[in-house]
């Protein structure tokens, strides 16, 4: 399930309230012009229905964040979309970097070879 979906889920769960204070998505749009925010438990770990609570921004700052320089392993697992172009034009390009890497790797055991006098093959 993406995040988003899960994200959405934890706040119907939690009938779109902050499970602290009770304060409602309503309420809090009108006052912070945004929605609820979805708190991890455990910081930094992946976003689940049973790993997450509904949270105002006032509640969510006394909460504890995850560590600098520690991942965030939510987004380690998202999934990158790239155009169609883009994506022919990269297969392409990496088909083009190992024909002239395997041409490279060629032309040099042929010259090794050469210097060794073991060119061409019986």
């Amino acid at each position: 399930m993406s995040i988003t979906k899960v994200k959405a889920a934890v706040r119907e769960r939690d009938g779109f309230r902050c499970t602290k204070c009770g304060v409602s998505n309503e309420d809090h749009l009108a006052t912070h012009g945004k929605s609820l925010h979805v708190h991890r438990l455990t910081p930094g770990s992946v976003y689940t229905l049973e790993g997450c609570v509904t949270l105002c921004i006032p509640c969510h700052v006394l909460e504890p964040k995850r560590k600098s320089g520690t991942r965030d392993l939510a987004y380690n697992f998202c999934p990158v979309r790239i155009r169609p172009r883009l994506a022919a034009a990269s297969r392409e390009r990496v088909v083009h970097l190992a024909q002239s890497f395997a041409q490279y790797v060629n032309d040099a055991l042929r010259m090794r070879l050469e210097s060794e006098g073991r060119w061409p093959p019986p």
